[in-house]
């Protein structure tokens, strides 16, 4: 499992290439104004094609899909977003090629009906979104996939397993 895990961080770390989501054997066309989930369980995530998501340097890769206003947010601001949280899948094909999909939802305060809210960099929350949050808009909403290191990292949380990569799709509502 840490080999596999392995890969899929140095993966995302070296990898010059941009993720595509790929629904039903094809590329899924996601729009700038979409605001319905743009992709549901077994969804395969390309790594090896380009220009959907951006990578930044912490290997973490993201696409907007609805622009937001605004200013960006500051440090020890309350922000309050919805978000739904992906598990993602790796194996090997038939081929020997490692195929990325989409897992099952492990966390969403969107299917709860309420908002979730937290301090700005203040490490109340995994690491990739304080990155993620302090460069985004409020209405502002993106998917992120975050490699291990910039969730969990080594450690179990709940019902998220150890090195696991996740997808989120985050809108953020509002700072205060």
């Amino acid at each position: 499992m840490k080999k596999s895990i392995l890969v899929l961080s140095t993966l995302f770390f070296l990898s010059a290439l941009s993720p595509v989501l790929v629904q039903s054997g094809r590329e899924a066309k996601l729009t700038k104004n979409d605001n319905k989930q743009p992709f549901t369980t077994g969804d395969k995530l390309n790594l090896n094609s380009a220009t959907e998501f951006t990578q930044t340097n912490d290997g973490i890769y993201y696409k907007t899909i609805k622009s937001g206003t605004g200013k960006l947010p500051c440090k020890g601001e309350v922000l309050t977003v919805h978000y739904t949280g992906y598990f993602l899948v790796k194996k090997m094909n038939d081929k020997k090629q490692i195929e990325y999909s989409i897992g099952e939802v492990f966390d969403s305060s969107v299917q709860r009906q309420k908002p979730f809210s937290f301090r700005l960099g203040m490490r109340q929350v995994i690491s990739g979104w304080d990155k993620m949050l302090a460069t985004m808009k409020p209405g502002e909403k993106r998917i992120v996939v975050l490699p291990s290191k910039e969730a969990y990292g080594n450690r179990a949380q709940g019902h998220i397993p150890a090195d696991a990569s996740l997808i989120f799709i985050i809108e953020f509502i509002s700072a205060a």
